[in-house]
């Protein structure tokens, strides 16, 4: 888990401004690294902030065409390989 200040993501975003437990967040991008995804964006309501406590979690990589737009206006990078 991250310091006492907690980890931020793509926005200057933190776990609980997403509405995602931490923990959660970090397996999200050790699938990712494991795997050898490039990147992965978390849109929908909860990267836009107006979500509900059980509310899903939309995650996308931006190859998608059919969500390109949407993840560029709402995306948020959760994880981006280095």
């Amino acid at each position: 888990m991250g310091d006492k200040m907690g980890k931020t993501y793509g926005a200057g975003k933190k776990a609980e401004d997403l509405g995602i437990r931490e923990v959660v967040l970090d397996e999200i991008c050790q699938l990712a690294e494991q795997y050898g995804v490039e990147n992965v964006l978390l849109f929908g309501s909860r990267a836009r902030g107006d979500f509900w406590r059980a509310r899903d979690i939309d995650l996308g990589e931006p190859v998608a065409k059919e969500f390109a737009e949407t993840i560029k206006k709402e995306g948020i990078v959760l994880y981006e390989k280095v």
